[in-house]
């Protein structure tokens, strides 16, 4: 490839200096953006007061069993739905994954009502296995159905919706596909009903599986072969991406004001409960919801489109988190039990078995077609702050190494890149 031009000269006003070198460590460091941060001056990154939860202490536990939670759960879910839908007239839409959240959705939205309703599919691919699921779950409830195929091409769509005045870059890898979806709902809907939220509820996360088979034990680990423990409880698996030695790496200096931990041991310090699950419940309510509602929200209003969650509706939370951590995860292949059990005699078998997917492009293949693209990207980052060498790992590493974690470091720069090149030109 040659030489990388890290000293191109730059065509947008240098703004260096009015970056927050902290905030940009931290938003670096997670997969979500933290709450509060102020990347620029004048910046803003509100918190959304429909998910600001702050549940820190045990919650009192139902003492009903099974059979009377699952119908409690299906009883809530419904009068939360019926309580957010728009007039009876209006047509709605739903993101269908194929997996049981949304189908939970869509089974709950049908037993209230008999008006249109719109599902739409992404993937990655034509022969991606959900969009068969997802297209007969849509025949059996008799939705309007339709399918997108998000292809590499997809990446630089990422500028038309920084476009929109993004208030701050959004490090959650679904932004832009979420985006792509609902823009293409706009065309027939602008009420969406989205199965979000239901994994951090339910213990339904990978991360949630991998620390129910560590059981008890203390969560700590070393990031970067750094000689000091960091406390991340369970989003150590693969959420946390820098350590001290990544962080001197990243700006080329020595950080030692900075620590990466405080936003997420703020939170875990508030958590009263010893609950192993349920501590993992209300963290996730506290931090993991908190900072990434916004992928949604933001793709949602930059489409034009009214979004709703009701899987994180305040009232069906407080019922959720009381329901004992037992009905939530039996074993590491019983997940989210409870929703599973209450959806039984609802849903088809193979819905309910279903593992999660997750929606995650794939990063490798997009990098490597937008080869140009995301390379000026990245060069470009050295304005904020970032070291060259950093810059250049990110560059030659990008078509060798196919782990998550190298495919979300550059996502989280081109992502940044994009909302500062916006900013900027929003300020001259």
């Amino acid at each position: 490839m040659g030489c990388i031009p890290l000293s191109e000269p730059l065509q947008l006003k240098e703004f260096r200096g009015l970056i927050n070198r902290d905030a940009l460590a931290y938003y670096l460091n997670y997969q979500f953006v933290p709450k509060p941060l102020k990347l620029m001056k004048n910046s803003r990154n509100p918190v959304s007061r429909r998910f600001n939860f702050n549940y820190h202490d045990a919650p009192a536990l139902f003492e009903q069993g099974e059979d009377e939670l699952c119908e409690r759960l299906y009883d809530n879910l419904r009068k939360v739905i019926t309580k957010q839908l728009p007039s009876r007239e209006k047509p709605v839409g739903i993101l269908l994954s194929g997996g049981m959240d949304s189908a939970a959705i869509l089974h709950t939205l049908r037993d209230i009502t008999d008006r249109k309703i719109y599902t739409l599919t992404g993937a990655y691919s034509e022969d991606a296995d959900h969009l068969l699921s997802a297209e007969r779950i849509a025949k059996k409830y008799k939705t309007i159905h339709s399918s997108l195929i998000i292809t590499p091409d997809s990446i630089k769509k990422i500028d038309e919706l920084y476009n929109k005045k993004i208030p701050q870059p959004i490090g959650d890898n679904g932004f832009l596909s979420i985006y792509l979806l609902m823009s293409k709902l706009k065309e027939n809907v602008d009420y969406v009903i989205s199965g979000d939220g239901a994994d951090c509820l339910f213990g339904g996360l990978e991360m949630h599986r991998l620390n129910y088979l560590h059981g008890n034990s203390r969560n700590r680990i070393k990031s970067d072969n750094s000689k000091k423990d960091v406390c991340y409880e369970h989003y150590r698996f693969g959420e946390i991406f820098l350590g001290e030695q990544g962080l001197e790496f990243l700006f080329d200096k020595k950080c030692g004001n900075i620590k990466l931990e405080r936003p997420l041991e703020n939170i875990i310090n508030k958590i009263k409960t010893k609950d192993l699950i349920k501590k993992q419940v209300l963290l996730d309510l506290n931090f993991l919801v908190k900072n990434r509602v916004d992928y949604i929200l933001y793709a949602a209003k930059a489409s034009g489109i009214n979004i709703s969650l009701p899987y994180l509706d305040e009232d069906f939370v407080d019922f959720a988190i009381r329901i004992p951590s037992k009905y939530l995860i039996r074993s590491s292949l019983q997940q989210k039990y409870i929703l599973k059990k209450a959806f039984k005699a609802k849903l088809p078998q193979v819905i309910l078995i279903k593992k999660g997917e997750g929606f995650t492009p794939p990063f490798k293949l997009w990098y490597y077609e937008n080869e140009k693209y995301v390379i000026t990207k990245l060069v470009k980052s050295k304005r904020l702050g970032i070291s060259t060498d950093y810059i250049k790992k990110l560059i030659y590493g990008r078509n060798k190494d196919n782990s998550y974690e190298m495919g979300m470091k550059i996502w989280l720069l081109l992502n940044l890149g994009s909302w500062y090149e916006h900013i900027c030109l929003y300020k001259n």
